[in-house]
């Protein structure tokens, strides 16, 4: 978990939907309102809808668009 262009934080995702997500974090991290979430690979904002103590919920902003791998194609000689 990390805010856009802020070094990442390991966060524990206790629940997870197509919508969104609650997650439990380490008492000395804030979630910030808006976050990125990398699960299983694959990247998402967030945008925190309540707080309770450690956990937050979130509702699902948007999905990363996939990475595309691309071959490298070096000159031959």
């Amino acid at each position: 978990m990390a805010e856009p262009g802020a070094p990442p934080h390991y966060c524990l995702a206790i629940d997870t939907s197509d919508g969104g997500v609650r997650v439990s974090t380490s008492h000395d991290f804030e979630v910030p309102n808006l976050f990125i979430l990398r699960l299983s690979g694959e990247e998402a904002t967030y945008k925190v809808i309540w707080r309770k103590g450690r956990q937050v919920g979130a509702k699902l902003v948007s999905r990363a668009a996939p990475k595309r791998l691309t071959r490298y194609r070096g000159q031959s000689h």
